[in-house]
């Protein structure tokens, strides 16, 4: 009983948070789409060592999040190297989970962002259009890698900082 109340709670302030409220009724979607996201986590947090559906799930929905918005993808790494280690088991099962979980990333990838993907290719030969412009060289776009260099170290201090 004590265990749902906190789960209230927890919504409660979620629901309340500025960036929740701020996007509410607007064009944004990160709340929206940290919903498969977070439902990856869960998943693999409940999965177990041997429950090849639930790591195999967890990745479709990491995937369908990636898809749906594409600042997604760092987390589909993280969650990878998770599924390995987040439950003992030996190591062959645990590079089984992480095969199995990119492979749920690819198909929810697939399922969710495959047929925009494809058009984006069929029109401008980059299936990310216009992000990896660099590699693809689509002429309807400049070749260049769209990244802000303001967010990058400028030091080695400043990179080791940021994990302190």
């Amino acid at each position: 009983h004590e265990n749902r109340w906190l789960r209230i709670v927890g919504v409660a302030l979620a629901a309340m948070a500025p960036v929740f409220l701020v996007e509410l009724g607007s064009s944004f979607n990160d709340v929206l789409v940290s919903l498969p996201a977070v439902a990856a986590v869960l998943l693999l947090l409940k999965a177990g060592s041997r429950n090849w559906g639930m790591v195999l799930t967890a990745g479709a929905m990491m995937g369908i999040a990636t898809a749906l918005k594409l600042t997604n993808a760092p987390y589909v790494v993280a969650c990878a190297v998770a599924a390995a280690w987040v439950h003992e088991s030996p190591w062959r099962a645990r590079l089984a989970q992480m095969v199995l979980f990119a492979a749920g990333c690819a198909l929810g990838f697939l399922l969710a962002g495959g047929y925009w993907s494809y058009l984006l290719w069929r029109e401008f030969g980059n299936p990310f259009f216009p992000f990896f412009n660099g590699i693809f060289q689509s002429p309807d776009f400049p070749a260049v890698s769209l990244k802000h260099e303001r967010f990058l170290p400028q030091s080695a201090l400043e990179f080791a900082a940021r994990f302190g």
